[in-house]
């Protein structure tokens, strides 16, 4: 395994986990379209996270996240400032 694929897959790992937390966060708080973006963008992020790590993945940077759905889930944070 080289530097640069472990240094991927904690990069995936930490993007799954955040985006999975978000999610359920997210959820909870009564956001349930972004909860679920944010959820299934995780179990992507970790799907492509476990195949970093096996060896599977031929491409490392596969897929970006977008930081909107990180954003979106949050919690307290508004889109029309401070009230």
């Amino acid at each position: 395994m080289t530097a640069y694929r472990a240094t991927m897959g904690i990069c995936w790992a930490f993007w799954a986990l955040v985006l999975t937390v978000s999610g359920i966060v997210k959820l909870l708080a009564g956001g349930y379209v972004a909860g679920l973006l944010c959820l299934i963008s995780g179990l992507i992020a970790g799907w492509h996270d476990y195949r970093v790590w096996t060896g599977r993945a031929e491409r490392l940077a596969l897929v970006t996240i977008p930081c909107s759905l990180v954003i979106k889930a949050v919690p307290g944070r508004s889109r029309h400032g401070a009230r």
